[in-house]
């Protein structure tokens, strides 16, 4: 629990958004169904890969959409996943 925690600060600030360690258990964006930060029910990006039956958004045509753009101004970490992805 102390890991989730530390998670859940780094996060709220990150984010700027009130994490709590019970928010971070989460199965991924690209599994349909179990356990999601809360967030994932309003997520566009997640609903958009999910209506183009994409895993990530690594291999959409659009990438990086301006909605997407957006995210990963605030999640560095993340984009350098989606571009390693696509090489």
């Amino acid at each position: 629990m102390a890991e989730r925690e530390k998670i859940a600060q780094k996060w709220s600030q990150d984010f700027k958004s009130d994490f709590k360690a019970t928010d971070i258990d989460c199965v991924g964006c690209s599994i349909p169904n179990g356990v999601h930060v809360g967030y994932c029910a309003m997520c566009k990006i997640r609903a958009c890969a999910q209506e183009r039956k994409l895993t990530t958004c690594a291999a959409c045509p659009d990438f990086a959409c301006q909605e997407l753009e957006g995210f990963l101004k605030m999640a560095p970490q993340a984009k350098e996943n989606l571009m390693a992805l696509r090489h």
